[in-house]
C-alpha cells in the first residue's frame, strides 16, 4: 500500500517513511484507535513502536494528518 501512496517530500529529510506511517495508522486502527488525535500519546507506546519496527517515537498526529490529506 505504501508503494502506491504519492510522497512528494524530499527523501533526504524524511524521518518517518511512508511505509512506517501507513503501518502506524493501520495498527492503531486495528487496536481501536480510529482518531488521529490519539497518536500524540500512542507515538510513545512501545508495543506500537515494535509493530512499526522502530525503537523511538513514532510519527505525530500532524504527520499522519498530512499523509491522509495527500
Amino acid at each position: 500500500m505504501a508503494e502506491v501512496v504519492n510522497d512528494p517530500r524530499r527523501q533526504v529529510c524524511v524521518e518517518h517513511g511512508t511505509e512506517q506511517l501507513v503501518r502506524q495508522r493501520l495498527l492503531a486502527i486495528a487496536a481501536g484507535y480510529e482518531d488521529l488525535n490519539d497518536h500524540d500519546q500512542l507515538r510513545f507506546d512501545t508495543a506500537l513502536q515494535a509493530g512499526c519496527q522502530r525503537l523511538g517515537p513514532l510519527a505525530s498526529t500532524a504527520k499522519l494528518c498530512r499523509l491522509e490529506q495527500q
